[in-house]
């Protein structure tokens, strides 16, 4: 029988995640939601629409778990970050606005 390997942990630095901080317009399907995201003690926090915090558990220095979906974060060619939010059955995106 196979078995399978333990979970590798990922670190990303401080400087990384620091990166991603600030507030987020993201939209899909043609909603559009709000989306905050703080760095406290080494961990990313996500704020969907003023619900709560909720850590992010680190998967990549760009790919993060939340609630059984991905978050991916990127930079555009201006500097302008953006996050990507995978669900199931559908992906929101959008640009850092600070």
């Amino acid at each position: 029988m196979k078995t399978t390997k333990p979970a590798q942990v990922v670190e990303v630095p401080a400087a990384t995640l620091s990166r991603y901080v600030g507030t987020y317009d993201v939209e899909g399907e043609g909603q559009k939601h709000v989306v905050g995201v703080t760095l406290e003690n080494g961990t990313l926090f996500f704020d969907y629409d003023g619900k709560g915090k909720e850590a992010l558990i680190v998967l990549s220095p760009e790919r993060f778990s939340w609630s059984g979906s991905i978050v991916e974060f990127s930079t555009a060619p201006d500097g302008t970050a953006h996050m990507r939010i995978r669900y199931v059955e559908l992906d929101e995106r959008g640009p850092r606005r600070r």
